[in-house]
């Protein structure tokens, strides 16, 4: 939900086994079930909507990065080029323009929040931009990581002037164009 934007009162009818298992993660995070419910509605308008224009697959994180392993760095670089093709492809059914900002809001936070490929942080001030990826998926994926990330945004005509990468950690650091 945006800032300072208003709510709405409304009534939902739930079957007894939904609602039940609702308030045991309620109970687990020790959060309303009101705000259970309201991260679950966000994530499906944020998320899924979005998600399910581009046909996809769910797949274990444990697999993903397994595959990831096997991959050659040729391999890697092969399909991290696919990067820019996918975004453009959702941006335009999103009706979202491709650009630095989008980018980092509607697709690196995106995947971060909900698909669980990293954590995600982005650091800005006027036009420097510091982003932060941590993932236990272990160096492979963050050397694919960082592939991946740096085919978006060379279109972008993004010039990443700063990169570490360590076993867990994806560090970029660039001033938009």
């Amino acid at each position: 939900m945006a800032r300072g934007e208003g709510t709405n009162r409304i009534t939902l009818r739930l079957p007894e086994s939904i609602l039940k298992k609702l308030k045991t993660e309620s109970d687990e995070k020790v959060l309303p079930l009101n705000a259970i419910i309201n991260r679950i509605l966000t994530k499906h308008v944020m998320f899924d909507m979005r998600i399910n224009k581009l046909s996809g697959i769910i797949t274990p994180q444990d697999l993903l990065s397994n595959i990831i392993d096997k991959l050659d760095v040729t391999q890697k670089e092969e399909l991290a080029q696919q990067g820019p093709q996918i975004v453009k492809k959702l941006f335009t059914m999103l009706n979202v323009q491709y650009n630095v900002k989008n980018v980092i809001e509607d697709y690196f936070i995106m995947l971060g929040t909900y698909c669980g490929w990293y954590k995600f942080h982005v650091d800005s001030e006027n036009n420097h931009y510091r982003l932060i990826f941590e993932s236990d998926l272990g160096k492979e994926w963050i050397i694919f990581l960082s592939l991946y990330v740096n085919c978006i945004l060379k279109p972008l005509k993004v010039h990443v002037e700063n990169e570490f990468i360590d076993d867990s950690t994806l560090v970029l650091e660039f001033v938009k164009p």
